[in-house]
């Protein structure tokens, strides 16, 4: 039983064991996994290439990086066009009694 939130316990040794421990009313135990999953992730990265910039550490799965970047966000958002001034005066003619 931990009072922390997440608390992660290294076993160093010939073969390197991680413990994490989580407060369930927090944390339940598939999110505690994907944690500890993103961790070994880093870890192995880390030691297939200690060289790679921490920029270019992935800590998502393919399929969570999936549904971020796909499935979340809209790649394709539409952007207007116009100045600044142009963009404001078109929003006063939409709302113009909006506070600014």
């Amino acid at each position: 039983a931990s009072h922390y939130p997440l608390g992660l316990i290294v076993a160093p040794g010939e073969r390197m064991e991680l413990q994490l421990d989580h407060r369930p009313d927090l944390f339940d135990r598939a999110r505690a996994d994907e944690v500890l999953a993103a961790l070994v992730r880093v870890l192995e990265q880390f030691a297939a290439d200690p060289e790679l910039p921490l920029g270019r550490i992935g800590l998502l799965d393919s399929e969570r990086r999936e549904r971020l970047t796909r499935d979340w966000q809209d790649v394709s958002p539409r952007v207007p066009s116009g100045t600044l001034p142009e963009l404001l005066a078109e929003q006063v003619r939409r709302s113009p009694d909006a506070p600014a």
